[in-house]
Parts: structure tokens; sequence; C-alpha cells
């Protein structure tokens, strides 16, 4: 992918300067800008002098209208959305939002956060349910074996292991019997 910063010509007409030039300098304007008209979101309710942005879509060629920031004033929300749908007829679903009332940010959908170097203190929830088995084997990929866990039969009883053994992304527990239930762990 090759980005290029775009130049654009003076304001016309020039005086000095034949008028056949200058068009052609206002058409490189125009062919220039056209990617940002297409893909910009304005919310026409206003008088046209008062028009504002409201998003802009982001894409490739087969798919311009791919992924969009967009501000929803009704919810007083920034959104960053994805077209699950095709660019004929988009269908935005919100992957990150920030509210405008109380200054919360959200990540939407499965997968949840992943930083390198960075978000320190942040810890993910996981949980899993489990069938009658004397081994519960949790694959909670949180990359860290620094993790605190809580197991509970089907009757919300809490339930002790006899074992646990963890590594990076697996955390096993041990049972004298057969047990059903569920294992939750912070990591």
């Amino acid at each position: 992918m090759s980005v290029d910063i775009q130049q654009f010509y003076g304001i016309w007409p020039i005086r000095g300067v034949r008028f056949s030039d200058q068009l052609t300098e206002v058409r490189d304007n125009f062919n220039s800008l056209a990617p940002l008209v297409r893909q910009a979101y304005v919310d026409i309710s206003n008088n046209p002098e008062d028009r504002d942005l409201t998003g802009l879509s982001f894409g490739e060629l087969d798919m311009r209208h791919r992924w969009r920031w967009f501000y929803d004033k009704v919810n007083n929300e920034f959104l960053l959305q994805k077209n699950t749908n095709t660019e004929v007829s988009p269908t935005w679903e919100n992957l990150f939002s920030i509210t405008d009332n109380e200054g919360t940010a959200t990540f939407s959908g499965i997968g949840g956060v992943r930083s390198v170097g960075g978000f320190y203190g942040i810890t993910r929830k996981v949980s899993q349910n489990f069938s009658s088995s004397p081994e519960w084997i949790f694959n909670h990929n949180l990359n860290t074996s620094d993790i605190t866990w809580s197991t509970r039969n089907n009757n919300h009883y809490s339930i002790n292991p006899s074992g646990v053994f963890l590594d990076q992304n697996t955390t096993f527990f041990y049972f004298l019997t057969s047990q059903s239930g569920r294992a939750t762990i912070v990591g």
C-alpha cells in the first residue's frame, strides 16, 4: 500500500496564468478530494452552512466502507465500527465506543484488549462450564500464570480440587471424584 500526502493548488483565478491551465489544477484538486468526500458522513439535519462531519469510513477498493469512526449524537458516543455486510448495504457493528456522559471506553465483541508493554493493571475474567469429570482442562489463553481461580459445582457451592497445575494459557483442575460445575479464572 502506498500513501501520498495530497498537494492542493491555490484559489483561482490567478492573474497572468491562462484560465485553461488553472482548470487542470482545479480538476486535480477535486480528484485529490474525491476519496475524502466519498468516505465522509455528514449530518444533514442542519442548515447547509452548519452541517457537521459525523464520521469517516476506511477501506480498500473492493470495499471502501469496511471500517468507520462515527459520532452518534443521539447516544452521545464516539464509535469505531466494522461493516459486517456489503458496501452497498452496510451493517455497522460497534467494536469500540467512548461515551461522553460517563467517559467510559467499551470494547465490544469477542476478544477484548491486547496490549504489548502497556495497559498495566487490566485483568480479564473468563469462565467455563465442565461436565462430570475428575479432570477439568481450562484453556483460558490469558498468557499468564499469575491468576486467581475459583471452582464451584452446579449447585453453586465452592468445590476444592485435590490438585491444580497451570501454565501460561491452560489450567488443569484435578478432583478425587468426577465433578460437574464451573471454573472462573481472573488474570
